[in-house]
């Protein structure tokens, strides 16, 4: 009983009143789950709210990318592999029988989808600032980013055009994470900030770094099944 109503074009409580884009993968990853394990009609509420956050948010903008927030216009590397990965669990966990957004939020995953792969830099590598050149080149985005591709890929809502996409930021993941797992740029963490030169400037963990070793991790096991569904031959 954690989430709660606030009224009208506010998220449920404990999300961000400004429609975050992390609160996509944070909201999904519990109500997801939760739905997949607990199917009866006690879940059915905590779908509702989650599916109105996912059509409500207004952050995804007509290009298909997502600022950070209502108040955040950024297109932040990291917030849009939140929204990707939050928008991939949702597509993943949630019963179809309680979908009732007529195929938006699929929709919605696949513009997103569409948009990213046109960013990726020919290292395979996606950008602090997507769609700011200079930028340097982060291991969160591309780990969250190259997993909802994969994750895609494997429920069929993606075609086999994402592949080498998938591929190439494995790639690029791999030669950045030694045999300690130790990582090369990771964003710092990172909360809305007052504009893209603060975007610009925020520090790249390397070394040990607990947020992008986690997100390595989730990228590794993905693609290790959409190999193993694929036996290899894709």
């Amino acid at each position: 009983h954690c989430f709660k109503a606030r009224g009208a074009d506010v998220p449920p409580s404990p999300l961000d009143q400004n429609f975050i884009a992390e609160d996509h993968f944070f909201a999904s990853a519990v109500i997801g789950r939760g739905a997949h394990i607990n199917t009866d009609s006690s879940t059915a509420g905590y779908v509702n709210a989650l599916t109105d956050f996912i059509l409500k948010a207004g952050i995804q903008e007509e290009s298909g990318l997502y600022k950070h927030s209502r108040n955040g216009p950024v297109h932040w590397g990291r917030g849009n592999g939140f929204a990707a990965i939050g928008v991939a669990e949702y597509l993943t966990y949630i019963p179809s029988k309680w979908r009732r957004d007529g195929g938006e939020i699929e929709a919605k995953f696949r513009r997103h989808m569409n948009a990213l792969q046109a960013l990726q830099q020919p290292s395979g590598m996606y950008l602090q600032v997507l769609d700011s050149p200079g930028s340097y080149q982060e291991l969160t985005a591309t780990c969250m980013i190259g997993y909802a591709m994969a994750r895609g890929i494997r429920m069929g809502i993606l075609d086999d055009k994402f592949l080498q996409s998938v591929k190439s930021a494995w790639l690029a993941v791999a030669e950045r994470i030694d045999t300690a797992g130790n990582v090369i740029d990771g964003c710092a963490s990172t909360g809305v900030m007052d504009g893209l030169r603060a975007y610009l400037d925020r520090p790249a963990n390397s070394g040990y770094d607990d947020r992008t070793g986690a997100m390595a991790l989730w990228f590794a096991a993905e693609v290790a099944r959409l190999n193993a569904e694929a036996g290899d031959q894709r």
